[in-house]
C-alpha cells in the first residue's frame, strides 16, 4: 500500500543522513492523515470480509454477530500507518525478548502478542485443540514467537484468534465443569445484551482462564461500564491538535450498539 511504501522509505538507509526532526514531522503528518477514524471506511472493510469471517466463527461454534460486535470499536479506530509502525516495533523485539519487549496491540482486531500468548496456552490446556483441530506451539522459543507475531500480522489469523477467544470464554465462564456437571449460572444463561457486554469487556479489559465452568463473572461485571476507550492517537488524553479533553467511551456500550444494528 502507498502508506507502507512511504514508511519503508523513511526507515531505509541511503547515502544521505536525514534529520531526525524531519522524520518525526513526516511520521506525525502521515499518522494524522489517517485520522480521525472513519465509520464508513470501517463498515466497508467489515462488509468486504464478513462472509469469510462468519464462516470461521461458525466453525468454532460462536455467534458471528457477537464476534463482529466485539471487534467493531477496534476496526473503527484502526490506522494502517500506526499499525505498520507498531507491528515493526513489536517484531523487532518480541521474537528476541518475548513480552519484555514491545507489546503493542496490532492488526484490525488490535491483539497484543502477550494476549495471544496467554490465549494459546489456555486453549492448549482446555482440551479444545483436538475438538477444533487448532494447535499452537506454546514453547518459550524464538521459533514459536516468530510464528505468533507473523500470525498476528494476518487478517485471517486475527479472525481465528477472536473465534478461539470466544469459544474458550464460553467454556471457562460457562455453567459446566470438565465432568459436565453444572457448577454455576454461566455466561450462556444471561440475556444476550449481558452476554455481549461481558464478552466485549473481557476482550477489552482482559480476563482470567480458570478451568471450565469456574470463570468469575463478577470480575467482568466490575469493569463492564468502564469508560476507557478512546479514538485518539497516543494516550487519548486530549483531542488531536488541541488541549481539549478527548472523549472516552464505554467499550461494551459501543459493542451492544453495533450488535443491535446487526440484528435489525
Amino acid at each position: 500500500m502507498r502508506e507502507n511504501a512511504i514508511i519503508l522509505a523513511i526507515f531505509t538507509p541511503d547515502q544521505s543522513v536525514r534529520p531526525v526532526k524531519h522524520l518525526l514531522l513526516l511520521a506525525a503528518f502521515l499518522l494524522l492523515s489517517d485520522f480521525p477514524p472513519q465509520a464508513e471506511k470501517a463498515e466497508k472493510y467489515i462488509a468486504d470480509h464478513r462472509t469469510e469471517w462468519y464462516a470461521e466463527w461458525r466453525a468454532l461454534d460462536v455467534s458471528p454477530e457477537m464476534a463482529e460486535a466485539v471487534i467493531w470499536p477496534e476496526v473503527l479506530r484502526y490506522s494502517v500507518i500506526r499499525d505498520f509502525l507498531e507491528s515493526t516495533l513489536n517484531y523487532s523485539t518480541y521474537v528476541r525478548r518475548g513480552t519484555d519487549g514491545f507489546d503493542f496491540s496490532i492488526g484490525r482486531f488490535q491483539i497484543r502478542p502477550s494476549f495471544a500468548e496467554r490465549l494459546e496456552k489456555a486453549w492448549m490446556k482446555s482440551g479444545l485443540a483436538s475438538r477444533y483441530n487448532i494447535w499452537f506451539d506454546t514453547q518459550d522459543s524464538r521459533y514459536a514467537r516468530r510464528k505468533r507475531i507473523r500470525r498476528l500480522q494476518e487478517d485471517e489469523w486475527q479472525c481465528r484468534y477472536l473465534g478461539v477467544f470466544l469459544r474458550l470464554l464460553y467454556l471457562t465462564y460457562g455453567s459446566l465443569d470438565k465432568q459436565q456437571k453444572k457448577v454455576q449460572e454461566g455466561l450462556e444463561t444471561l440475556s444476550i445484551e449481558d452476554q455481549v457486554r461481558l464478552v466485549s469487556t473481557a476482550y477489552n479489559c482482559g480476563c482470567q482462564w480458570p478451568e471450565a465452568g469456574h470463570g468469575d463473572l463478577s470480575r467482568l461485571w466490575a469493569h463492564a461500564y468502564d469508560r476507557n476507550f478512546h479514538l485518539e492517537l497516543g494516550s487519548g488524553k486530549f483531542k488531536l491538535g488541541s488541549e481539549e479533553p478527548a472523549p472516552h467511551y464505554c467499550y461494551s456500550d459501543l459493542c451492544i450498539e453495533w450488535y443491535n444494528k446487526l440484528r435489525i
